[in-house]
Formats: structure tokens, C-alpha cells, sequence
């Protein structure tokens, strides 16, 4: 369903529905309907268990869609957004879909920390003392 008719639950009709004590009931906007509109809209899942649906349909529409990921950071990273803004913007027809998709590459490993002071050169920070050095 595209986006362009609205949420894909907007368009739920009726359920039926297993209760917790066993019982099938059938809801919709005019039997069990506080079961209905709670189904219909979301939660955690404790109203039953849905077995069936029905779903109001609409006709076939073409779709076009376009993805775009970008795994880079930096200059090249909004160079990549500005590509993927001007191709979105530039009249899009009526039933577009585009994700952009953003992953960071691995960040590098840092060097520790370095301890200096004023007119000596840096040298590697101690490490922590380990449990067995640590004094008792």
C-alpha cells in the first residue's frame, strides 16, 4: 500500500480475535469496538491474538522509489545528502518513495593518552594497576 492512502492501519475494517480466556469475537466500528479502535491503534499487544483481518483495498498505482546509502563521513557525507536532496526535489511524480540510509563507518581505534608535562617529551600514560598490583 502506498504511502499516498495513509497508514496501512487506517484501512483496517475488523479483526477477529482470540481473548485471553479463549473466546473468538469479531470487532469492528460497531461490535466490540473499544477492541477495534485499540487494535487499530497499535499498543503492546495484550488485547488477543489476531487471526484474521479485513483490510479495505484501493486500486493498483504505480510506484516509483529510490534508495540512497551512504557510508562516508565528512565532505563527502553532505555531498551525498545535497545529491540525494536535489534528486527528491526536483518535481518527483505524484507516488514517490525514497529512503536515504545513513551508516558510519567503523570509527578508528584511538591512541591512549598521553602524558606530558612542560618540557618533556610525551610519553605513553600509565595504565590503571591491575587488581593483583593494587595494594590491600
Amino acid at each position: 500500500m502506498s504511502g499516498f492512502y495513509g497508514v496501512g492501519s487506517d484501512h483496517a475494517v475488523s479483526f477477529d480475535v482470540v481473548l485471553a480466556n479463549g473466546k473468538l469475537v469479531k470487532a469492528d466500528a460497531k461490535t466490540n469496538s473499544d477492541l477495534f479502535w485499540a487494535l487499530k491503534g497499535g499498543g503492546m499487544g495484550t488485547f488477543g491474538v489476531v487471526i484474521s483481518s479485513t483490510i479495505k483495498t484501493y486500486p493498483v498505482i504505480p510506484v516509483t522509489g529510490m534508495g540512497l546509502t551512504i557510508t562516508d563521513t565528512g565532505d563527502r557525507f553532505w555531498e551525498g545528502v545535497r545529491i540525494w536532496h536535489t534528486m527528491v526535489s526536483c518535481n518527483p511524480p505524484l507516488h514517490f518513495h525514497t529512503d536515504l540510509i545513513v551508516l558510519t563507518p567503523p570509527r578508528p581505534q584511538l591512541t591512549p593518552p598521553q602524558a606530558c608535562t612542560s618540557g618533556t617529551p610525551c610519553k605513553k600514560a600509565p595504565s590503571s594497576p591491575s587488581p593483583s598490583s593494587r595494594p590491600t
